[in-house]
């Protein structure tokens, strides 16, 4: 966690963890911060430091010195970290269908939204592939989950769900401890009140399209990983698109469009296939490569129907070979 605290000169060369349970050079003397209770204060000021709107986040530490968080009680300090995670992002239910969930029907200049089916045309911008809102026609969406076998096989016997529910991958993974916090509680979707995304281990993100699905893991991300195709027809979750772009002061929206689930039941997965992340372009955006050998793997006992298959194959064939997205094709700026 050392990380979330570099040393400063001016304070003597201490980290967070250093300020929170090292000796006090000044009375009153305060007792030393348990080592998880550090590590959940330094979780959410990392976090709200790069994502949160500075002023909601300053409103809620409201002038707390480290000596003051020292002396509170253990609960008091668990509301002071609940009180700067709810400064930093806002919660939202998983409680919208796919039916009534943003699609865009036709392709618009920067920074509109994308319709969710977009094909390359060989070094062209980007065009329209299948006419119409494809996601609400079809129930699709994409995401890119896991890169060996042991994935594969692990959301065939659990399905797809978030990263916060798990204390032992938040902390030895993600460098993030949040177990008794309200993200671990608290079980609605979040969404940064500074820059408008989603927090992604509060959910299980899934792209409208294929292109977009292939952002992720990170934009960085490199090597081969699983490409899932999902049935969203009868799953509610949170649509972060139309809730970004519902934002004052915008345009927030990632264009691609993203929808958030609470978790996603293997019966929801039509199949999937193995894709070849190239980490980033030299000016933003993210490069895939899909090989000409790629096929879906269907989930045999709920395969996808006729429309779906067509469409899902259709995507897929389009899209064989390397690619490099612009960051015009990303987040709207």
């Amino acid at each position: 966690m050392h990380h979330y605290s570099p040393k400063i000169a001016r304070l003597g060369n201490l980290g967070g963890e250093g300020l929170l349970r090292g000796p006090m050079a000044t009375a009153p003397v305060a007792p030393a911060v348990s080592i998880p209770m550090v590590e959940r204060l330094l979780t959410v000021l990392a976090c709200c430091g790069r994502t949160a709107d500075p002023q909601r986040v300053d409103h809620a530490i409201a002038g707390c010195t480290i000596r003051q968080f020292r002396q509170y009680t253990e609960l008091q300090q668990l509301h002071f970290i609940d009180t700067i995670w709810e400064a930093s992002c806002e919660p939202y239910a998983f409680d919208c269908v796919c039916d009534n969930m943003q699609d865009t029907a036709v392709l618009a200049g920067a920074p509109a939204p994308l319709p969710s089916s977009m094909r390359p045309t060989g070094g062209g911008p980007l065009a329209q592939g299948v006419p119409g809102p494809a996601f609400q026609r079809f129930g699709v969406g994409f995401r890119i989950e896991g890169s060996s076998h042991d994935d594969v096989n692990r959301v065939k016997a659990g399905g797809m769900s978030q990263q916060r529910l798990s204390d032992d991958f938040m902390l030895n993974h993600r460098g993030m401890r949040v177990d008794r916090t309200v993200i671990r509680t608290d079980p609605r979707a979040r969404i940064w009140t500074g820059n408008h995304d989603i927090f992604n281990e509060t959910a299980v993100c899934v792209s409208r399209s294929l292109f977009g699905a292939a952002a992720f893991p990170e934009r960085n991300s490199r090597g081969w990983f699983y490409l899932w195709a999902i049935n969203c027809r009868g799953l509610r979750g949170c649509d972060t698109e139309a809730r970004q772009l519902h934002m004052p002061h915008g345009p927030w929206h990632w264009r691609p469009g993203e929808k958030a689930y609470r978790k996603i039941p293997f019966f929801h997965v039509l199949g999937y296939v193995r894709i070849q992340r190239l980490s980033c372009g030299p000016n933003g955006g993210w490069r895939f490569l899909v090989p000409p050998w790629a096929s879906w793997d269907e989930n045999a006992t709920t395969p996808p129907e006729d429309d779906q298959r067509a469409y899902m194959q259709g995507e897929l064939r389009a899209w064989v070979g390397q690619h490099e997205i612009s960051d015009a094709y990303d987040f709207a700026h």
